[in-house]
């Protein structure tokens, strides 16, 4: 299959629609410049701004890989600069290996069926129908650091002392050198980490919705603490009794305290609000 066939270039303006929920799914995207907003009507009718996409990201998979019609809009938040890939150049990867590519296929459409109703119960979570994705609040830009409080945590940063947060969400997770790993787990900031792994591929993201900020777990193996309060997407039993751990926590003004997995790792950092 010759891949320059599957592939062309479109640019969109400020406010254009890229395609609507409920329209047939015929191509996937990726982003070469610009902004888009992912949005979603939920169950009161009430649109819901579900997330914002940069340069590199990939949208408009589900539909493709699950056989259903768009399951969200998209909209040019600035210019925007699409790669659009037909559906079938996707598809030829499956077909070097029947049984393999079988088996990635189910696996693929599980995942890509986990997502979508997440998204569907997000969007209801949201009942005032806005998910602020401001890039800068009172305090002005660059207001959120993630900064490395230890020494563990500073090797684990490369070197980097603090990090500006300027998108959400925004996504930490252990660097990996296998491609594949890159594919399924994509970070805004990656962690170096040495066998055996404390910190997952995907570990924790950091949201803001209605002008608050949250810490919630990417479920990660291990989980986080965040001031105190065990954040793990996970639940346990206790003689019997299931207790469930938060998955999602608000991030007060001001320094955030942050432990991945546990306090005997020292991987230490502050989230400054």
């Amino acid at each position: 299959m010759n891949t320059s066939d599957h592939i062309k270039v479109k640019n969109y303006s400020t406010g254009d629609i890229v395609f609507r929920e409920g329209e047939k799914s015929d191509d996937f995207y990726i982003i070469l410049s610009g902004k888009a907003e992912i949005i979603k009507k939920n169950s009161q009718d009430k649109e819901v701004i579900l997330t914002e996409l940069t340069p590199g990201e990939v949208f408009g998979e589900l539909g493709i890989i699950l056989g259903l019609p768009r399951q969200a809009t998209v909209r040019a938040k600035t210019n925007l600069e699409l790669e659009i890939i037909d559906p079938r150049l996707f598809s030829s990867y499956f077909d070097f290996d029947k049984e393999t590519g079988e088996k990635m296929r189910a696996m693929i459409q599980t995942m890509a069926q986990r997502i979508r109703d997440n998204g569907s119960r997000l969007a209801d979570f949201l009942t005032e129908g806005v998910l602020e994705i401001d890039e800068t609040s009172e305090s002005g830009e660059g207001n959120i650091k993630l900064v490395a409080d230890s020494p563990e945590a500073l090797k684990a940063m490369n070197g980097m002392r603090s990090i500006e947060i300027t998108k959400f969400p925004f996504r930490v997770g252990r660097y990996s050198k296998r491609s594949s790993d890159r594919l399924f787990h994509r970070n805004d900031v990656y962690l170096r980490d040495d066998k055996p792994y404390v910190i997952s591929r995907s570990h924790f993201s950091i949201l803001q919705l209605h002008n608050k900020y949250y810490f919630q777990d990417a479920s990660s193996q291990n989980g986080s603490f965040v001031n105190g309060v065990k954040v793990h997407g996970s639940t346990k039993k206790i003689r019997s009794v299931t207790v469930k751990k938060e998955k999602k926590v608000e991030l007060k003004k001001g320094e955030n305290n942050i432990y991945l997995a546990d306090e005997k790792y020292n991987l230490k950092f502050k989230i400054i609000v």
